[in-house]
């Protein structure tokens, strides 16, 4: 009898019920400082004013690439001057060793001797902040692990690479969690969008809130944290290799840096010839493939690969199973949020969604849509282009006034 069932990542809706409810609590208590569930932290950002304009370098240090672009912005409009990308999370599970090195090159083969620039950091991991400027590592996520950066001010780091390499005069001055410059990048472009989020390498929902006796301002969840998910014997495999033991149960269930790895470990069980690809091989870009009988021909041929009929329709069913289970966790936590802003007599609330799973995977999105309509809830979802760096050339935007001239 085989260990791991499809069947068993399917969530019922009564199971989807509690997983709201459950997040929506969780929520509260975190707003007063009681739950064990979450991270929540202050990002320093309340919404843009829409009079953020200029030209800013934008970072966009995420899970699977890091991005650096020059952006311009004027009366909510932008425009990319420069983008260039590098991988950061390879096919052998390799990762850059000197993310902020690379960062540092990147900007300066795009730029000029004695420039004078601002930048925006969308930084994507787990970190201490106290203002909008600056933020220091804790822990690394996504099965990612630098340990030089751990307790290291990001920013002050990036500041040194760029003088190192000559670009002393362009000045990292914001940094914030991707979700929140999601958030911003939504913000800036309509109105009342309180809610922003990354279906991506990882998870993540950040939200503009009030704080009990503090001025709104968004707030970056950290919702991989949330913990009360049920786990099926093929979660547990996976948690046995895991980086982050016990944590961030909710993103090795959502993000994609998981998915794929999830579904190798199921068809490892089925058939040996999958016990010939490393760990974390597979990509959540190619389960998307294998909803495609034809492109998991090309799959299967491009790394010589040989396996009957049954078992290519059984990469199928695992694939589309891990991506609905994914989104339809999405929907139920997105429900539980809008239980919250609905408390606070919000209306027509607007929601930014980011990242491959949502954006490029079109079963994704209509399932979490799907299960926000199921439950009754209303949120115009919508997403945008390089929303992430867009956010983090807003920050700048935003944090310029701060700066005096230089």
């Amino acid at each position: 009898m085989s260990e791991f069932e499809i069947s068993d990542l399917t969530i019922s809706l009564e199971e989807l019920q509690e997983v709201r409810k459950d997040f929506h609590q969780e929520l509260k208590k975190a707003f007063s400082d009681l739950s064990d569930h979450f991270k929540i932290s202050a990002s320093y950002f309340s919404k843009p004013s829409g009079e953020e304009q200029g030209e800013y370098w934008a970072v966009d240090f995420g899970g699977t690439k890091i991005r650096c672009q020059k952006i311009s912005l004027e009366n909510r409009t932008w425009n990319v001057l420069e983008s260039e990308e590098i991988l950061f999370l390879k096919k052998d599970g390799y990762h850059e060793r000197a993310p902020l090195k690379a960062i540092a090159k990147m900007i300066v083969d795009r730029s000029h001797i004695g420039e004078k620039s601002f930048l925006g950091h969308a930084f994507s991991f787990v970190t201490d902040q106290s203002d909008s400027e600056e933020m220091t590592l804790i822990e690394w996520s996504k099965e990612i692990d630098i340990p030089d950066l751990i307790g290291k001010p990001i920013n002050h780091h990036l500041q040194f690479e760029l003088a190192v390499q000559g670009r002393p005069e362009i000045k990292p001055i914001a940094i914030l969690n991707d979700s929140v410059s999601t958030l911003l990048a939504g913000s800036y472009v309509k109105e009342n969008t309180l809610v922003g989020g990354i279906c991506g390498t990882g998870f993540n929902l950040c939200i503009y809130y009030a704080y009990p006796g503090q001025k709104p301002m968004i707030y970056n969840l950290e919702a991989g944290f949330f913990g009360k998910v049920r786990l099926t014997k093929l979660d547990e495999k996976l948690e046995q290799n895991s980086q982050n033991k016990g944590k961030r149960l909710s993103e090795k269930q959502i993000g994609g840096r998981y998915l794929g790895e999830l579904a190798r470990i199921y068809l490892a069980e089925k058939n040996s010839d999958f016990h010939e690809l490393s760990p974390y091989s597979i990509h959540a870009r190619d389960l998307s493939e294998w909803l495609d009988s034809d492109r998991i021909e090309k799959w299967l041929e491009g790394r010589k690969l040989t396996i009957d009929k049954n078992q290519k329709e059984e990469m199928g069913r695992i694939g589309k199973a891990l991506l609905v289970r994914s989104a339809t966790l999405v929907g139920a936590m997105l429900s539980g949020l809008l239980d919250l802003l609905e408390e606070k007599g919000e209306k027509e609330i607007k929601g930014i969604m980011d990242g491959s799973l949502f954006t490029r995977v079109p079963i994704y999105q209509l399932t979490v849509n799907g299960v926000i309509e199921k439950f009754g809830k209303k949120i115009e979802l919508f997403s945008l282009k390089d929303a992430s760096s867009i956010g983090a050339a807003v920050a700048a935007g935003i944090n310029r006034g701060k700066i005096a001239k230089f």
